[in-house]
């Protein structure tokens, strides 16, 4: 779910893994047998592991799967779908559900990689009509096929340190521009920072929170319907203009996303706001600022904007057989479309459910501790019914990392037009 820039990675060699995996072969299975002894294993990431273990533990899936044994096979987010790539491409079985990242999933849309969901016997369009739509397009081929089901969504939403803002006289609610917030940021700094203070406060950690957040932190949309990468022109002229402004104001840190520095000026508390995931909150609360307990609230990304930072899909690999098949997909249907295993998976990692159902479960009213009591769920799915799907391809990774070099040189000072040609030209010349 989440997981944004720390975790652009350049994938290679989709060509490899799509001859490597062979043709396609259709499931004949009969279907999940309930009195036959099952043995699963399921890939996920050391993030997620939490969340899914208790899930396999809970007793609504013991007593549905009773003949259903789960081992997690458990990685750290890169390596985890470093080593998926190696062994589809080597020919191999990859694990029966593997977990696929956002970042990742146009790296493996492909049906000589994932098995059809839409296809009998799985039939996912019974259900995944109560799932968020957009996630579900987003993992859809142009002709039907169903790829992969999201598990866990990340809507984009603006985290804030209240207690700065109020300090200040700023209010981070209902900004109509991103030059709003660049003020509002200012405004804060100049209102806290003293001079010649030794921890100086900053309003975000880098130009790229601001300059991806419009753009779905990166992650999709990075090309056009022609496969065009990194167009069209305008939409990604005004995130590297919007990275620069944020420069110009002075109101980032320059503190490398995901990095050790990053990490420390949330735990120092030198940080204004974060535009990013909601799964965010759970980060702040448990790891990088525990310390800082009541004092963030969240709000709308400025001018209301409706954004996706990714999010997790389950799939079941093409190459597994048929006999595992039907029952790897009663565990997949399980975690994706189960009021109970959604729930747990919320509370267990803050992982945004994608049963739109939820959205009205009183869960949604509840206060947030973290953030003061304040009741912002609601803010959350507001933001994931109004997403728009967007068009995922097997390049995205490498224009990721492209996108972000291009910000990093304008931060530095390089004009938006020429960073903007450079890393489009580079963007063609990775994917053709």
């Amino acid at each position: 779910m989440k997981r944004i820039i720390r975790f652009l990675a350049i994938m290679t060699g989709i060509m490899v893994l799509l001859v490597a995996c062979g043709a396609r072969k259709d499931v004949t299975s009969a279907g999940f047998d309930a009195k036959a002894q099952y043995s699963l294993t399921f890939g996920t990431t050391s993030d997620l592991e939490p969340g899914y273990k208790q899930v396999i533990a809970s007793p609504e899936f013991k007593a549905k799967y009773p003949n259903v044994m789960v081992k997690l096979v458990v990685q750290d987010w890169q390596t985890h779908h470093d080593t998926l790539k190696t062994v589809v491409a080597a020919g191999q079985v990859p694990n029966d559900i593997e977990v696929i990242d956002t970042a990742f999933l146009g790296a493996y849309a492909n049906p000589a990689i994932l098995t059809d969901l839409n296809a009998a016997p799985f039939n996912a369009k019974s259900f995944s009509g109560a799932l968020v739509a957009y996630a579900v397009k987003n993992a859809t081929t142009g002709d039907g096929k169903l790829l992969a089901v999201p598990v866990d969504i990340a809507p984009g939403v603006l985290l804030y340190r209240k207690d700065l803002a109020d300090k200040a006289g700023v209010s981070f609610d209902n900004l109509a521009s991103w030059d709003d917030y660049i003020a509002a940021c200012r405004k804060v700094m100049d209102s806290v920072n003293s001079p010649g203070a030794k921890m100086k406060i900053y309003g975000v950690p880098h130009p790229s929170d601001v300059g991806l957040a419009p753009i779905n932190g990166g992650l999709t949309g990075l090309t056009d319907s022609n496969g065009v990468p990194l167009a069209p022109r305008e939409k990604f002229i005004s995130a590297l203009e919007l990275a620069r402004k944020t420069r110009a104001a002075g109101i980032d840190g320059d503190f490398s996303p995901w990095s050790q520095p990053w990490e420390a000026a949330f735990t120092n508390g030198q940080i204004v706001t974060s535009p990013n995931g909601a799964w965010f909150v759970g980060t702040l609360a448990t790891g990088y600022a525990e310390n800082e307990k009541g004092l963030w609230r969240m709000t709308y990304l400025p001018g209301k904007e409706y954004v996706s930072y990714g999010g997790s899909y389950l799939a079941i690999p093409e190459k597994i057989p048929v006999n595992r098949k039907t029952a790897a997909w009663e565990v997949v249907k399980f975690f994706t479309a189960s009021k109970e295993a959604q729930l747990l998976d919320f509370k267990v990692l803050t992982a945004f459910p994608v049963l739109v159902s939820l959205y009205k479960d009183p869960v949604m009213d509840e206060p947030v501790e973290y953030l003061g009591g304040q009741k912002a769920r609601q803010i959350v799915a507001d933001v994931a019914l109004h997403t728009q799907p967007d068009r995922i391809t097997s390049g995205d990774a490498d224009i990721q990392t492209i996108l972000l070099n291009a910000i990093n040189v304008v931060a530095k000072g390089t004009p938006v037009d020429k960073a903007y040609s450079d890393a489009q030209a580079q963007a063609k010349e990775q994917i053709k």
